[in-house]
């Protein structure tokens, strides 16, 4: 039955009512003395229940003219809350007339602990009917999540157990998970490097899984057009191109530097000399919280290329679209090494001899600058 109909029932029968009392009030006054006083206050008692039902049942179909279709209003409902502070928040946000109505229908319709904490849109008038139909059915608490370029997995799991309480383990354990790494077609073993920097609007409660498949999807429309347009120098497959672009990310702290870097270990990789990139040990040693030691240089792992030779056997972050470009198209230089001038930006050298002596002129500057 359309709502039209039942408040155009109710309206009838409110009038019958009023028309009712007054029959009966008259009937009263001519029989006054006739008819017993408890009759006459028992029917008027049932008739004043007939209409406090009628108004409220007309409370909860009537739409809340306040609200226009193009009046958009927002609400947001936090976790824990119950009927009366929920009621509140509808009342504030000009949902509703009396919080008090919300809460008596949420009850009678057996709907009060049914409501769902989350963030609602409403573009259209609902009446309270409507509305804890609404409200029963859930929203939405999705969140901007930012994914900045350089964040490695384990790195990326804090920030998704900060921002949207995901179990940090499980993130680890599903992007460790070589099993489903091969069954949405990722060509490694973990989803490092493959899962894209970008912002993700993101619903809590959402599985690590899910947000990974989100992420590779939009590596697979951002990087795979990109590498099958190009020639990839030395003949490196994708996963090699991640590699090498993921330690570029790591390394050049300005971006115009990043196809230079990249210059250098071709250069190094063609000639077989060992990449010596800092952040591949550090890596290894998944020692993301302190500066690297020189002990730590002979850590033994395949990732750290002090002592392996050649790209290490996967990613160590998850590259930049700038990075992932300058591992595809590095810069024609005849340098082999590069340091730090403390800075973000790095000097380059062409021999072990102008690297030894960039390395004493920039400790030279630090000290005289102390």
């Amino acid at each position: 039955m359309r709502i039209s109909t039942i408040l155009l029932i109710l309206s009838s029968a409110l009038i019958f009512g009023v028309l009712f009392i007054i029959a009966r009030l008259w009937s009263g006054l001519r029989g006054f003395f006739r008819m017993l006083k408890g009759k006459l206050l028992l029917d008027l008692l049932i008739i004043l229940v007939l209409i406090i039902l009628g108004l409220m049942i007309t409370a909860l179909f009537v739409v809340n003219p306040q609200i226009s279709d193009t009046n958009k209003r927002l609400l947001s409902i936090p976790k824990g809350y119950n009927t009366r502070k929920i009621a509140t928040e509808v009342e504030n946000a000009g949902l509703v007339k009396n919080r008090s109505v919300f809460i008596i229908w949420s009850k009678i319709l057996g709907k009060d602990q049914s409501f769902h904490a989350g963030e609602y849109v409403f573009t259209e008038p609902l009446s309270v009917y409507g509305l804890i139909k609404r409200l029963s059915r859930g929203g939405s608490f999705s969140r901007n999540i930012t994914i900045p370029e350089g964040l490695n997995i384990y790195q990326i799991g804090g920030l998704l157990r900060r921002q949207l309480e995901i179990d940090s383990l499980e993130w680890i354990s599903s992007a460790t998970d070589s099993v489903f790494m091969n069954s949405i077609g990722i060509p490694l073993s973990t989803a490092e490097g493959f899962l894209f920097p970008e912002t993700y609007n993101i619903d809590p409660g959402i599985a690590p899984k899910e947000i990974i498949i989100l992420m590779y999807n939009q590596f697979k429309e951002t990087v795979y057009p990109l590498y099958s347009q190009s020639s990839p120098p030395l003949g490196l497959s994708l996963s090699e191109v991640i590699t090498l672009a993921s330690i570029i990310e790591e390394e050049a702290h300005v971006k115009s530097e990043q196809p230079i870097i990249s210059g250098v270990y071709h250069n190094r990789l063609k000639k077989g000399i060992l990449l010596q990139a800092d952040p591949t040990t550090i890596y290894a040693m998944k020692k993301f919280d302190r500066p690297l030691l020189i002990k730590d240089l002979t850590f033994d792992s395949p990732y750290n290329t002090y002592v392996y030779p050649g790209l290490p056997p996967g990613p160590i972050c998850n590259p930049g679209l700038n990075a992932v470009q300058a591992a595809l198209y590095p810069a024609e230089v005849p340098f082999l090494f590069f340091v730090s001038n403390r800075d973000g930006t790095h000097r380059f050298s062409r021999n072990a001899d102008e690297h030894n002596q960039a390395i004493r002129d920039i400790k030279e500057k630090l000290k005289n600058e102390n």
